[in-house]
């Protein structure tokens, strides 16, 4: 039940982060279009073709807003601020976490074996 309710919480905040991200844009995105990015954004980055889905998550996002009728400069705006949030900026907190917290000693120890 924990999981459950910690996986639902995860899901809900991915959907505030995707309507927030399209009022700020300006863009009037009903529930189940955010709801169905939200899925197929999970969708998209568990092939394991590339790093973080880059590229295939990119267009199969810009695929599915241009389906619902987005212009492909909205598309693309929505889906580079998303992605530079998710993955961008998460990627840079871990960095800075690992660096912070001794990273590079761990890194130095494991190329040494």
């Amino acid at each position: 039940m924990p999981a459950l309710l910690l996986s639902s919480g995860v899901w809900i905040l991915d959907i505030v982060r995707l309507q927030l991200i399209a009022l700020a844009l300006n863009l009037n995105l009903s529930l189940h279009i955010i709801a169905s990015v939200s899925i197929l954004y999970l969708l998209l980055g568990l092939l394991p073709i590339t790093p973080g889905g880059l590229g295939i998550v990119e267009g199969g996002l810009i695929s599915l807003l241009l389906y619902f009728g987005l212009s492909l400069a909205s598309s693309g705006s929505f889906v580079f601020l998303e992605r530079f949030i998710s993955f961008g900026l998460s990627s840079l907190i871990g960095f800075l976490y690992l660096f912070y917290y001794g990273g590079s000693e761990i890194w130095k120890n494991i190329k040494l074996q």
